[in-house]
């Protein structure tokens, strides 16, 4: 899947047209992830692409809710091992720090947004909004 994720970055960095949104976890405790962002900034960013990076943070408990929405299950097909997938939510909050310190993001165009008690369209609208993405 890494080298899979890879080709996909490398024939789009090397297009000067359209727009891409990709989301993942960082563990920001993890110099690898760290050194991931760093990596696809520069690699976007060499190809003459604005790259745009929005933080999410939610409680834990917000993020455990989200874990079970429809939505989530029907579209990510890891998360339908309930069982399982609340396990990995659980020690992944043990094990990482999951949301960013003071200037470590520190790119041009970074938003952080406590995504708690927003809706999925309110934070695409702050999102736009920050960024002057509206049309």
């Amino acid at each position: 899947m890494h080298r899979l994720r890879e080709a996909f970055f490398d024939a789009f960095a090397a297009d000067a047209d359209g727009g891409y949104i990709f989301t993942f976890v960082c563990a920001f405790n993890d110099p690898e992830d760290q050194a991931y962002i760093a990596a696809m900034d520069r690699q976007f960013s060499a190809q003459g692409h604005e790259v745009y990076w929005v933080e999410l943070e939610a409680t834990f408990e917000t993020r455990l809710a989200r874990n079970v929405t429809e939505n989530r299950l029907a579209h990510k097909s890891s998360k339908r091992d309930l069982v399982r997938s609340e396990n990995d939510l659980r020690e992944s909050e043990v094990a990482d720090r999951m949301n960013s310190q003071e200037g470590e993001m520190a790119f041009e165009n970074y938003l952080r947004v406590d995504s708690t008690a927003l809706s999925a369209d309110e934070v695409a609208d702050r999102i736009c909004d920050a960024f002057g993405l509206r049309g």
